[in-house]
């Protein structure tokens, strides 16, 4: 344990060495720039999602961050610059079995896609979803940020998993228009 604070902690020992400066610990008080909003979409169209002080979910939702630091987290990972390799190892070794989605690690699903080694793991908040899919022995990612909480396309990691590895995919279908509310 070192003692401090969540939010100081990630700062001081990864945000910060990494340069990744748009990620941080979510606080309603602090002014952001370009801050996203959080919609829902429901049968009646979309709307704003409910405020949700992100204090709330604390480690499960608190942080905020972009496909750009994301990678830059991603190619540290492949260096001893913020994880040993052999906890590494640990954090993807198969512990559990979680159904369709493969086996779960330390916070990540563990799986094969398209012929491919693969840690993944996705979320979703108050008006927002993420999904991060990592092929370390590809050396190769994808990462997308939503902000609006609605289902996905069943496909899309698939798809994504297609296109990063040059594989020909359908196009996708356009989605049925939202039913107007009455």
């Amino acid at each position: 344990m070192s003692g401090k604070k969540y939010e100081d902690y990630l700062q001081e020992n990864i945000f910060k060495p990494l340069g990744m400066n748009d990620s941080g610990y979510d606080r309603p008080q602090t002014v952001l720039k370009n801050r996203a909003e959080g919609y829902r979409l429901s049968s009646s169209g979309l709307s704003h999602d409910a405020y949700l002080d992100m204090g709330q979910p604390y480690a499960a939702g608190s942080l905020y961050s972009t496909v750009e630091d994301l990678f830059v987290w991603d190619q540290a990972l492949y260096t001893e610059k913020l994880v040993k390799k052999a906890s590494l190892d640990r954090i993807y070794k198969e512990w559990i079995p979680a159904g369709p989605v493969g086996t779960y690690g330390y916070g990540w699903a563990i799986s094969t896609m398209k012929g491919h080694a693969n840690v993944a793991h996705g979320g979703g908040i108050n008006g927002f979803n993420t999904y991060i899919s990592r092929f370390p022995q590809d050396h190769a990612m994808f990462v997308w940020l939503r902000n609006v909480l609605a289902p996905g396309t069943p496909s899309l990691n698939q798809d994504l998993t297609g296109i990063l590895f040059g594989e020909a995919i359908d196009p996708p279908r356009p989605a049925p228009p939202a039913p107007k509310p009455n």
